[in-house]
């Protein structure tokens, strides 16, 4: 979140970082990772008719190899039919609803070499196709690691034991999970931080079935270009000083002011209701009513929440 500039803020990207300090007088080795469940959805059914193939199959785990092995899937659902654990895929990607003891994903690969990232790709053009990027934040003296697995406690195990997954140089294929470490050694008395960034792309974007895609794109060509545009790719952290900054910059506005608690709590954490925010490509700017209400453009109220936007980016009251 960056006040006054609009496209800086929506980029499609989020940052985890781990503040470490070697209190010891002998150095220390630190790993930090992180896991994304992305290809598997549990508890959701995706809403579709297309079926083009049925398979019965003990573990949902399977449906994942099955889908793609079939060039023609683009998503499937598990669930039981006539009594018996089926995977069910299916030719296109239907809108994905909780249903208990279903389990739904939608077609992807993961790729990855010792120069780059960990890339998630669903290739299509429906909301759901796009691409994820787990990214750690490198310098001389760190390290990276990625792997892909369709069992959590693999990945874990590995990690515990070696601190990362050092053997693979090089991926490419589908899996439930995808995970990328980062490790480095501190001196005794030596302060770093450790950083990932995990981004998305996904242009398409419908509303009542009108092909209205996401503002960004206008902005980033593909995942790898997000993590480009703050530097990620410099093998240097500048970059993410300047957005830590930029975020400093404003909670020191309020933090340091007399205002009271509640009031600085609201003028700060109200811009978290920007994540579900609608910005697309024809310059179109909207809301959801609430968290708890999928009105847009509710016909007894407008700009919901939008106290946030009149500060930070008064532009979009306009459009």
């Amino acid at each position: 979140l960056k006040p006054a500039d609009l496209n800086r803020s929506m980029t499609p990207a989020i940052i985890y970082s781990l503040n470490i300090e070697n209190p010891n007088d002998y150095p220390i080795a630190i790993d930090f990772m992180y896991n994304v469940p992305l290809s598997v959805q549990i508890d959701q059914t995706r809403l579709s008719k297309n079926i083009i193939q049925q398979i019965i199959s003990d573990t949902y785990i399977q449906c994942i190899s099955f889908c793609d092995q079939n060039n023609l899937c683009a998503s499937w659902n598990w669930h039981i039919v006539n009594n018996q654990n089926t995977c069910l895929l299916y030719s296109d990607i239907g809108n994905n609803v909780f249903l208990s003891d279903h389990v739904s994903g939608v077609r992807g690969q993961w790729t990855y070499n010792k120069s780059g990232p960990l890339v998630l790709d669903r290739p299509g053009k429906m909301p759901a196709n796009g691409q994820y990027v787990l990214w750690p934040f490198l310098s001389s003296d760190q390290t990276m690691t990625a792997t892909i697995d369709n069992d959590i406690n693999n990945i874990l195990s590995n990690f515990s034991l070696n601190g990362g997954w050092f053997e693979q140089t090089e991926i490419k294929g589908s899996a439930a999970n995808g995970a990328v470490s980062i490790s480095t050694k501190l001196q005794p008395g030596e302060k770093k931080t450790l950083s990932i960034l995990f981004a998305w792309y996904f242009p398409h974007h419908y509303w009542l079935d009108l092909p209205l895609d996401n503002y960004y794109t206008l902005l980033f060509n593909n995942v790898t270009n997000v993590g480009q545009s703050i530097g990620i790719d410099k093998n240097d952290d500048s970059q993410l000083k300047i957005i830590i900054k930029d975020i400093l910059t404003l909670h020191y506005l309020y933090f340091n002011s007399s205002l009271p608690d509640y009031l600085v709590d609201s003028l700060i954490n109200s811009a978290s209701h920007m994540r579900s925010a609608m910005y697309f490509s024809n310059g179109d700017w909207r809301q959801w009513e609430a968290y708890d209400c999928n009105d847009v453009d509710s016909v007894h109220n407008d700009h919901q929440r939008h106290l946030p936007y009149i500060l930070y980016f008064p532009e979009t009251e306009k459009i």
